[in-house]
């Protein structure tokens, strides 16, 4: 049992390590996105099977390999839903703006 709950927490690290790197800003929120959403991890680990495939590329002579800009596109495309969704994600942890104490105001 404590085996699973740790595998479950030590997940989203692990194969979210690219997105973490790239959005190191936003890593606690990363973190937790990708702890309640499978959609999120996928979206990481495509980022990282992307990343990965894209250093394999660059390591060919310029122009060589075709494949570069495709992966490169994936990688944009694939950052471009993460920053949604972590957007979204920072949008659904702010209290709703009517709920907020105004300033100055006594209590």
């Amino acid at each position: 049992m404590v085996s699973a709950d740790r595998t479950s927490i030590e997940r989203p690290i692990k194969d979210c390590g690219s997105v973490l790197a790239r959005f190191a800003e936003d890593a606690a929120l990363v973190v937790d996105l990708a702890a309640k959403s499978d959609g999120f991890c996928t979206l990481c680990e495509e980022h990282a099977l992307a990343t990965e495939a894209l250093q394999h590329c660059s390591r060919s002579p310029v122009g060589s390999d075709p494949t570069f800009f495709e992966y490169l596109g994936i990688i944009r495309e694939l950052e471009l839903e993460i920053v949604v969704a972590l957007a979204n994600e920072k949008r659904s942890l702010r209290p709703l703006q009517g709920d907020a104490p105004k300033r100055g105001a006594t209590f």
